[in-house]
């Protein structure tokens, strides 16, 4: 995200990459949905963040730790550590 200008596109490798961990943090909402662009933008407090889109023309807006979180919460209670 950080190698991107602002507004930018993804790549397709970086896409289909974000794209999986979108699969993966909510697969009921992401399973059969496909991503058409996802591209970087200026977000709240003038962070730059990611948003996607199906159609190529509404964006929304992504969270790269939320998808982290909700990845990282079934394989740490599967350890018996939560």
């Amino acid at each position: 995200m950080h190698s991107y200008p602002t507004g930018d596109t993804l790549k397709v490798e970086d896409k289909q990459e974000v794209v999986e961990l979108m699969k993966e943090s909510a697969p009921e909402r992401y399973q059969k949905t496909q991503i058409k662009e996802i591209k970087t933008h200026r977000g709240k407090f003038g962070k730059k963040c990611l948003q996607s889109s199906i159609d190529g023309a509404d964006f929304s807006p992504l969270s790269i730790v939320a998808a982290v979180r909700l990845c990282a919460i079934p394989m740490m209670g599967h350890q018996g550590l939560i």
